[in-house]
């Protein structure tokens, strides 16, 4: 009994490793982009240039809100930037 509930705790345990790796895969290929109105607004995690640059392309992003506040010399703010201008 006790070798078969350890087998199945050890299985339940292998599922959810699993499962997290398949989910942060997701995740990470896809940048968190998200539609939250088709058309009018969307949201992601911090995404890098050639994340910026295909979703501005598909989507016809014209305007882009950044929450976490502006950054002036910081790596990731300046390629934000300088993507959403171009």
């Amino acid at each position: 009994m006790r070798k078969r509930f350890l087998k199945v705790l050890i299985a339940l345990l292998c599922c959810v490793a699993l499962l997290t790796l398949v989910v942060e895969s997701y995740l990470e290929e896809q940048g968190n982009f998200h539609v939250i109105s088709p058309g009018v607004a969307y949201r992601s995690a911090q995404l890098d240039e050639d994340e910026w640059e295909h979703y501005i392309k598909k989507f016809h992003i014209r305007s882009v809100i950044n929450l976490r506040g502006s950054a002036p010399g910081k790596d990731w703010y300046e390629e934000e930037v300088s993507t959403c201008l171009d």
